[in-house]
């Protein structure tokens, strides 16, 4: 088993013992075992999975480091959310607000691009 922690600013949001953790780098996925070689590693916004003796336990990160020395593994995020505590509907109106956004700038450059062509003379 290797000691686990996971930490935000704000929290420590589990501590415990872990047969097995993986996650994703910026570089790709990756899983840690006991007596791991040490590594230093960037995280990607995803999932955070530690499986333990009795349970397997998911962690929704936003970036953050990764370090283990082979004993123990302390995840650094700025923000960490435990996966039964997300809430898909606030996902969802993100996701719907982004789209506008998208579609308004989108809007807003054609309408640059107009002015400035009709500025132009074209």
């Amino acid at each position: 088993m290797i000691e686990v922690e996971i930490l935000s600013p704000s929290t420590v949001c589990w501590i415990g013992k872990a047969k097995f953790m993986s996650f994703r780098t910026v570089d790709g996925s990756m899983g840690i075992l006991p007596k791991r070689a040490p590594i230093v590693a960037q995280l990607a916004i995803d999932y955070v999975r530690v499986v333990t003796e009795s349970e397997e336990k998911t962690f929704a990160t936003y970036g953050g480091y990764i370090h283990c020395d082979g004993q123990k593994v302390t995840v650094v995020s700025s923000i960490v959310v435990p996966v039964e505590d997300l809430d898909p509907h606030v996902f969802k109106n993100a996701q719907e607000r982004a789209k506008k956004l998208l579609e308004y700038q989108d809007q807003l450059y054609r309408n640059t691009k107009i002015e400035a062509d009709v500025r132009a003379g074209k």
